[in-house]
């Protein structure tokens, strides 16, 4: 992706969310005001129609959620079974090797790599260059392949970190919208806004047009605006925390009443506002 490619779908992207984020939030305090609720489902009245609400929303989390951990996962379950997780880099490696000694025992060389253990084998001088690319796939075959076994593990592994999120989530429900503002403010900021820029500044030079500094221009300025707001997101999350710390109970479930947190429900609505 060249570029001019880059800005154009980035900036088309950045766009199209912010208009309908905008969108979203004006007609829901068009209709609501000062009441509006944390989301729109909670407006809904009782029936089929917010129950298929509350349907879609659990076929989006079930999608979504093994979408977003599959990453982490994929490096923990690597870490955790000594398998190497760049393969690209392990073939790499694995051709200079081949080119510059020889290649021994696929099998044999193998395991080695995968017990850590130095090969210290005479490898046999080898001139064809199809020999050198059966001993890479060997070696990549064992080397990143899990036994049945170690698939049985990866379930379990699995199935521990899901049940341990899902442990803390119902521990911590009733000051769970305090900690998630915490989780975004330190964890969306970096990968989402700064990241996505500093890669771009990378990769692509400037080519000495207008629109080529312009662009980076305006990748620094993201840059710095969203690290000075996501230090003040966490500042305010943190602070957030402390203040409302002495209300917060373990396995408490959260109750539609007028007061949250030890805090007015709709704090924004001056006397008279609400129905």
């Amino acid at each position: 992706m060249g570029s001019a490619t880059l800005v154009t779908t980035v900036s088309t992207t950045l766009i199209y969310v912010t208009v309908l984020y905008m969108f979203i939030g004006i007609l829901t305090y068009a209709q609501f005001g000062c009441m509006a609720p944390a989301t729109l489902v909670e407006s809904m009245p009782h029936g089929p129609w917010k129950v298929l609400a509350n349907a879609c929303m659990l076929v989006h989390i079930a999608v979504a959620y093994p979408v977003i951990m599959s990453p982490t996962l994929f490096v923990i379950e690597r870490s955790v079974f000594g398998k190497d997780s760049d393969i690209d880099t392990l073939k790499e490696k694995l051709l200079r090797n081949a080119e510059g000694n020889g290649v021994a025992d696929s099998s044999s060389s193998a395991d080695a790599h995968l017990m850590g253990v130095k090969h210290n084998a005479e490898y046999k001088s080898v001139e064809s260059t199809e020999a050198q690319e059966k001993f890479v796939h060997d070696v990549l075959h064992d080397s990143l392949k899990f036994t049945a076994t170690e698939h049985v593990c990866r379930v379990l592994l699995r199935t521990g970190i899901v049940t341990v999120q899902c442990f803390l989530a119902v521990m911590l429900q009733a000051s769970f919208a305090d900690i998630l503002t915490l989780i975004g403010a330190t964890t969306v900021t970096l990968p989402c806004l700064i990241m996505p820029c500093v890669c771009f500044l990378c990769l692509f030079s400037s080519d000495g047009t207008w629109m080529g500094a312009a662009t980076r221009g305006f990748s620094y300025v993201v840059i710095v605006v969203s690290a000075v707001l996501g230090v003040y997101s966490t500042y305010s999350a943190v602070t957030n925390i402390q203040a409302n710390w002495a209300t917060y109970r373990m396995f408490q479930p959260i109750h539609p009443v007028a007061y949250v947190n030890g805090r007015v429900r709709y704090p924004t609505c001056k006397p008279g506002q609400q129905n």
